[in-house]
């Protein structure tokens, strides 16, 4: 139980982030400054090689938003804009020293960790937006091949090879369900598991496909032997064996009822049938076979045996 809670936990606490994430992507694609001041952080790409090799070119960054009134304290790095030839751009560099200019305002002067010299852009607390948290290595070349033609193509042909060995295995494992494969027979607890019959010349069947002998439950004067289920349709069974009567008087009005279960024990299914040939004197034995209807999840079966009248059951066919 423990374990399920855990899981389920886990589980939500993963579609949580993962809706998390989508949230926030959706976000700063359509109000990016909304969602900038709403989350406090922001992912920005280095495009340029002038922060190597402390953040190589195609990194990602991720900012901390300045709040309001905070300064960042040299040594720090910061991403600010700035007014390349008339086009606003966005750098990440060191900030190098804070000092007022020739109007009194504090200027912030930044450098790039490949120059010898201050960056010549005229920065100012208006221009900062914020402080470096940590970045992701290369992460631009993952996401520039993402949003790809040839990206796209590969995922088309990627699902298509996903899709296909799925339903070949879908269609192996009905296949050997529904047509190759014999049901297996259920467990039984210890005490109800009867004592082994012995391995008889005559009786014994040659079995076909994977059809298992069975173990099942019977009274103390009834014992079957070399009971077999084998799928023959993808609703039907062939269920086939020997009744002895391991007791000392005859027995009237045997009915057979074979139990369907799927992979996890459950029952599926019920089917009874009646054992022709009138009495079975005792150390008799007899052979039955009966097409069943089955479940197509039935992955095993169990026997009882009943006898005297008033159980309703179909005659099995003759063999």
């Amino acid at each position: 139980m423990a374990k399920k809670v855990t899981k389920a936990v886990l589980d939500g606490i993963f579609v949580l982030l993962v809706c998390l994430a989508l949230a926030y992507a959706a976000g700063m694609r359509l109000w990016p400054e909304q969602t900038t001041a709403l989350v406090g952080f922001r992912f920005y790409t280095i495009v340029t090689t002038s922060m190597e090799p402390t953040i190589p070119a195609t990194s990602v960054v991720l900012t901390r938003s300045l709040r309001e009134g905070q300064t960042p304290k040299p040594g720090q790095i910061v991403t600010f804009r700035a007014d390349r030839l008339g086009e606003s751009i966005v750098l990440t560099h060191y900030l190098r020293e804070v000092k007022q200019d020739e109007t009194g305002q504090l200027r912030f002067y930044t450098q790039g960790e490949n120059a010898d010299h201050y960056d010549e852009y005229a920065t100012y607390r208006q221009d900062l937006i914020g402080t470096y948290v940590f970045h992701i290595p290369y992460l631009a070349k993952i996401e520039a091949f993402l949003v790809s033609s040839h990206a796209l193509s590969m995922f088309v042909v990627i699902g298509l090879i996903l899709a296909v060995y799925k339903l070949s295995l879908k269609n192996m494992d009905l296949t050997e369900q529904l047509r190759t494969a014999g049901l297996a027979p259920a467990r039984l607890k210890e005490e109800e598991r009867p004592a082994k019959a012995p391995a008889s010349g005559e009786g014994a069947r040659k079995k076909r496909g994977r059809a298992l002998p069975a173990l099942q439950e019977a009274s103390r004067c009834v014992r079957l032997h070399d009971a077999a289920a084998e799928r023959r349709t993808a609703g039907t069974v062939f269920f086939s064996g020997e009744v002895e009567n391991t007791g000392a008087a005859a027995l009237e009005d045997l009915v057979l009822e074979a139990r369907f279960l799927d992979s996890r024990g459950r029952p599926v299914g019920t089917e009874r049938f009646a054992l022709e040939g009138g009495a079975l004197l005792p150390a008799q034995r007899r052979a039955f076979g009966a097409v069943l209807k089955a479940d197509p999840l039935a992955a095993g079966y169990a026997v009882k045996v009943y006898c005297g009248p008033g159980l309703a059951a179909e005659p099995a066919p003759a063999v």
